[in-house]
Parts: structure tokens; sequence; C-alpha cells
């Protein structure tokens, strides 16, 4: 469409009559022909390119892949990003010619990698994926008719241009109705101008379901656009558009582009299963997203996305690069679900300015990290302002079960955090950086000498219930990178006082140890003397018996020995958390020693909990490793770090081997003498944190229109007042309440 209206004489195209809204349909029926095992084929000879999707009686259907699940380990001895090797193939030379390889080339990136030649176990591809592929990262491969061994799974050949289809025992495709998607677009206008459709469903495009550019006053609403091939809506170069109330459903790659426009309004849309099907989006950056909004200039207009649902998202809910951008009182949840390293809304290099973030609720930010090298893992925040971003309001907006971080300001500065309540983030116990927020200055962006960061921080509310998760944490190469950190007026609950604060400061002396503070003791630094803290129950977990047999050294020192045999270690009987304890004794010009305890038994599928208490001479620290206990003295897992004082303190570490051995030791070293105490190890069942159990309950309204909530007996808010039986919470708000049990 490129015909035009006027103002006050419009052009209308929308839906007439009673029924169900009409169908621009962008897919095509074929018939079916037996080719061998259980493979059929189908004649396309208007296939120019490869189709969309490919649909069974409008069930979406999978390409054919190897394996059929999951991720293969490939190998890299240097730098890879045309090749990748897999040494456990038995493959022949030749064997996966013209197919694609899909990689993780990062934990943020996916790439579709066509192969040149498979030749001695090496895959050769014609265009380099986005970065160095990672040792022991995961790759799958596609577009192969050897890939087909599962009902449903297709392959496009480009040469013969035929489909051939992969269908169960005693049943023939031609018996269902099964459809491709042809069509490149379902609505495409172009310097259209005072235009409105409405009541429309574009269906099964093969690439995208609507195309607007270059128009003004254009208006989309209470449209569907479901299944396309690439994006669902691109909005681009358009003056005062106006998307509403329309649905944009199971986009392979891109859910909505918002490009350059100016004045426009994105509200009471929704957005749901986005970039879900690994290779099937596009490769590289800014791929897998809900809504993305981009600008090639800095325009003067403003843009308002508002009232909005965004759920069920590959990587970022909403990724916005733009000034003159407000995101309000929107819904944006199950995010990250393919890619990770993410959040459920992200910028990047934003320094266009006049950006708020207001009143969203963000919930369960889930983390992928399946075809990495730390599966494990989980990198996904809430919120989070990535490097060289400034002058970004987020305020009002309540965060929850994100697997690392409610708000991450991550090498930002001008950024003001007010009214925020985040709950319950950081449900993965070994990523050191799980907070309700995180704020990290490091060496990807130099820092000048003096720079103050000018991040301000007051009135929110931080919620964490899991061990070693701290409601703020802290990072940086030197304390000075942190210069313009203002803290006040906020609320702190915690099952553990030392959980409100952690600093962390990296190139230390020995070893990187995280710094904890109390709520008192980070008052005393001049940070948050308005500030509250409130002790929670945490939500507990299956313990087994503790591995450690003297652990509380009543009686003496058995099973503890120190190394090199220059340092001895005491039964001090007058000092300890509860007195007795170990004190590690360091002779005159000794600068470091090991205190280890063996014959301990770890086993690498399984996760345990280290405890202890310490305190030293002086200020210093103590890095511990679980590590076998003979040749060749391996490392079981990650070395980590705790800061010491001249007071005893607990510290509490999880970690699961990435190497299991019978005959382990649990190694401590230091540079100064210390004591240790009530040291205890325990096998625990780590399950992702079951929300009705917490000692707290999250109550939230995603909703434009007030909420009211009924409860049978009188609950207590936060602040400790009974509510009686109804809660009214007005629209894109939240609430935290004391749970009854």
């Amino acid at each position: 469409m490129s015909a035009s209206g006027k103002s006050g004489k419009e052009i209308y195209v929308g839906a007439y009559g009673l029924g169900e809204k009409p169908i621009i349909l962008g897919s095509v029926e074929l018939n079916w022909a037996f080719f061998r095992d259980n493979i059929w084929v189908a004649n396309c000879i208007d296939c120019s390119t490869e189709p969309g999707n490919l649909f069974i009686d409008g069930q979406y259907q999978s390409l054919g892949r190897y394996p059929n699940e999951g991720y293969m380990n490939l190998s890299c001895d240097a730098e890879c990003k045309t090749n990748l090797t897999d040494n456990h193939h038995t493959f022949s030379n030749g064997y996966w010619d013209g197919a694609e390889v899909v990689v993780k080339s990062s934990r943020w990136t996916l790439d579709n990698l066509p192969v040149l030649n498979y030749l001695n176990k090496i895959f050769y591809f014609s265009v380099p994926a986005s970065y160095p592929m990672p040792n022991g990262y995961g790759y799958f491969i596609q577009k192969h008719i050897m890939t087909l061994d599962k009902p449903g799974e297709w392959f496009f050949d480009k040469a013969s241009k035929k489909i051939f289809l992969y269908y169960k025992n005693s049943d023939n495709p031609s018996n269902h109705l099964v459809e491709v998607s042809m069509k490149d677009v379902g609505l495409e206008m172009l310097n259209s101008n005072f235009v409105t459709i409405e009541n429309i469903v574009f269906k099964y495009q093969r690439k995208l379901g609507v195309q607007i550019k270059y128009g003004s006053y254009i208006t989309l609403r209470y449209c569907d656009v479901e299944y396309s091939g690439n994006n669902g809506m691109e909005i681009s170069s358009c003056q005062s558009p106006t998307i509403e109330n329309c649905r944009i459903l199971n986009s392979n790659n891109n859910g909505v582009e918002w490009t350059d426009n100016t004045n426009g309004t994105f509200v009471r849309n929704f957005i749901q299963r986005t970039g879900l099907q690994p290779g099937r989006g596009n490769s590289g950056n800014g791929t897998y997203i809900g809504l993305s909004i981009t600008a090639n200039i800095n325009h003067v207009g403003k843009n308002v996305f508002q009232f909005n649902s965004i759920d069920s998202t590959g990587y970022l809910g909403i990724d916005f690069r733009t000034g003159g951008t407000t995101i309000k009182n929107n819904l944006v949840s199950n995010f990250c679900m393919t890619k990770d390293d993410g959040a459920g809304i992200y910028t990047w290099g934003n320094t266009y300015g006049d950006n708020q973030i207001e009143g969203n609720i963000v919930l369960h930010g889930a983390g992928n990290g399946t075809g990495t090298n730390d599966p494990d893992q989980s990198w996904v925040s809430g919120i989070y302002i990535d490097d060289r971003s400034t002058d970004i309001n987020v305020n009002n907006n309540t965060v929850a079960y994100c697997g690392t971080t409610g708000i991450y300001i991550h090498n930002a500065k001008r950024v003001s955090i007010e009214g925020n309540t985040l709950f319950g983030n950081g449900s993965h116990l070994t990523n050191k950086e799980s907070a309700q927020l995180c704020i990290k200055r490091d060496a990807l962006v130099p820092m000048i000498e003096g720079e103050s960061l000018d991040l301000h921080v007051a009135e929110n509310r931080f919620i964490t219930f899991q061990e070693s998760n701290h409601c703020i944490y802290l990072q940086a190469e030197k304390e000075q990178d942190l210069k313009g950190l203002e803290f006040d007026r906020n609320l702190y609950w915690a099952p553990n006082s030392s959980l409100v604060i952690a600093k962390l400061f990296d190139h230390q002396e020995m070893c990187n140890a995280i710094e904890e503070f109390t709520l008192p003791e980070w008052s005393q630094t001049g940070c948050d003397k308005n500030s509250q803290f409130k002790l929670i129950d945490g939500p507990g977990k299956s313990v087994s018996a503790n591995l450690i047999k003297n652990s509380r050294m009543i009686s003496n020192t058995e099973g503890w020995t120190t190394w090199p045999s220059q340092v001895s270690m005491a039964h001090d009987t007058k000092i300890g958390a509860d007195a007795p304890s170990l004190k590690v004794l360091f002779p005159s010009g000794k600068k470091e020693a090991l205190l280890y305890y063996a014959g301990i038994s770890l086993n690498s599928n399984k996760w345990y909990r280290l405890s202890f208490s310490a305190k030293s001479i002086t200020k210093s620290k103590i890095e511990f490793v679980p590590l076998m206990a003979s040749s060749p003295w391996e490392a079981l897992d990650d070395y980590t770090c705790f800061s010491l004082n001249t007071n005893f303190k607990s510290y509490t570490y999880i970690f699961r081997p990435n190497i299991g051995n019978k005959n382990a030791r649990l190694n401590f070293k230091s540079n100064t003498s210390f004591w240790i105490d009530n040291v205890e190890l325990s096998e625990i069942e780590f399950k992702a944190r079951a929300t009705t159990t917490e000692p707290l309950q999250l109550l939230y309204n995603a909703d434009e229109k007030q909420k009211t909530f009924s409860f049978t007996e009188e609950v207590k808010g936060a602040d400790g007042n009974l509510i009686s039986n109804k809660l009214v919470l007005q629209g894109y708000d939240s609430r935290i309440l004391y749970r009854n049990h």
C-alpha cells in the first residue's frame, strides 16, 4: 500500500460484519509423494528462496537438526571464526557439505554458518562467526536431509527446489493440511500518510507480518501477527506512528523492530513467544528480541512504550538504543530463554539522554547456559544499563525472580535508581555477581582519573533470600573507580545481616576477596545513613551430615594439617567463634601458608555448602579451593577468596566440583596468622527457588486498572502494620507482605 489520506480524511482498512478477523495468509499448500523410509517429498517450484516455516494442521514444525536436542561441544585450539572441529564424529568426508551449523559464539549470540565442506572432522564455513568461537561451546547441525529422523522435521533443498518431510509411520502428509510460508510480507506500507489499519490477522508470512516505512500518522490497532519467518513487525522512519492493542506471536527472530521513528506510541500490545527456536533467528547481535528500539540519529521527538506485555522471549525483552524514550508500565516476563547475558529491559552505549524506565514489572529472567562451557551458570538481569550509557532514570519498577541480578549497572554514569522493589533475584548460587542491585566498573571502559559515576540510589526495597546473595554488589578495578555513589533511605531484607553490601576490587594482593558489610558498617563509611535493615528467615535446604569430623576443634586439631613445615597450628581454647578454635601460626618472614583437611569424597554431580568462621591478627584474606589430596594435586573447582578482619565473621560458599574425587581436601591459604572455627561441609539439594516458601510475599498488579486482593485472614505489610482482609493495588504497583505460615 502506498496511498495516503489527509488529516480529517484518513484512509481506513479494516474488518466489517460479524465473525473472526479476516486473515492475510502467507502460506501455500503442497502435494506430497513418498521418497524413502519415513521421508516424503514435495516440489516447490515457486520457492525462489527457503520457506519461512512449515505447519501441519496449524501446528508449527521444527527444521531437522542433529542432534535432536541440546548442543555438541566444539574444539578450537586457536582463534577460530570460519571453522570448527569435533573429533568425536565418525562421519565421512563430505557428509555435511551444504548443511548449516548453528553455534553459540558467545552467551548472547547464535550464528547460522553455512558449511562449505566437511573434511577430516572439521566444518569449514562460507561466512565467519560473530566472535571467535570459545573452546567447549556448543553447536548443532540443520538444513540437511540427514538430520531428518523425527516426525514433523523438514528440510528445503535449494538446488532441486524440493521440501523433504519426515512423517510418522502408517500415515501420509497428504491426509493433513501441510502449509509452508512463501509470501514475504503480509502488509507493506511505503510513503503512506494518514492511514488506519485494524482488526486484521497477518499469518504465516515468510519474512514478516507488517512493514511500515517512511509514513506519517499511521495507526495499526487490534491486528494480529502470527508465526512470521523472521520479524513480526517493522516500523521505521515514521512520524507519529501509533501501534496499539496488537498481538505479535511466535516470531522466529524479533517480535517488533522500531527504528528511527519520532513522536510515536506503542501501547497495549502483546508480544509473546519470540525467538524461542535456536537457529531460526538471525545471526549475531540484535536478535531473538521481543521489542527492539533503535535510531541511527538522535531524533528530537519522543516515543512512548506503555501498557505492553512481552512474554517468553529468546533473548532481550526490550532493547532500546535511543533518546527521548519512555518505557513505562509494561509487563516483561520470561526472557533470556534461548541466549543469556541479557535482561528484560536492556540498553548499551546509550548517551542520547532523556530516557525513562518507570513503573514496569519485570519477572522471571530465565537465562540459558546450554551450549556454553559453563552450562550451570546463568547471566540474566531484570534491568541492565550497560557500557557507556548515561542519563537514564530507573524509577518505581518491580523486578523479581531473575536469575542473576535485579538491576545491573555496568560502566554507566548519571543513572537514577529510585523507588524500585527488587525481590528475590539471584537464584543461581555460583554466580558471584548475584544480587538485587549490581554496580560494576571494569576495564572494558577506561576510567578517567577522578571521574564520578553520579549514581543515585534512594528509597528502594532490596529483598534477598539466597545464601551468598547480596542486596547490593559493588565491583571495580580499584576503590576510587566507584567514586560518586549516593545511597539514601533504602530498605534491606536478608537472612543474614552481612548480606546487605558486598564490595570486590580486582587486582588485589594474593586473591580477590569480597568484603561484606552490615548496614551499620556500611553507614559508617558515609553511605546509607537513613536506610533500614530487616532480618528474615532463610528458605532452608535439604542438607547431608557434616563431612568434616573435627569441625569445631572442641578438644584437638585432629585431621587438620599445615604446610610448609615452618608453619604450625595450635588448639586455642580461649579464642573462637564459640571457643575453642584452631590457630595457624606464621614464623617470622614467612608469607604464605596452607591449612587443609583431607580424606573427603566429592562428587561432580552434587552441590556442596562450605561454611566457617574466621578472624585474623590483621585485616587480610583467606583463599579456598577443593583440591586433590594426592598427585597431581589438581583443583576440583574454582578458587575463591574471603576477607578477614580482627573479629570473627561467618562465611558461606556454595560450589559443585567440576571434577569428582574420592580423596579430596579442603584447602585454605593465607598470608598471616589466623583463627578458624566451625568448619562445615555438607552436600545440599540444590533446587530452583520455590516462590511459595519464601518468608515474604510479593503482590503485583500488571494492569492499568486497580486490583483488589482478598485474604482469608489478616496479613502484615512490610512496614509491620496489619492489613485487614483486602488490599487494593493501583496499576503497575506492587507490595511486600509477610507470608502467613
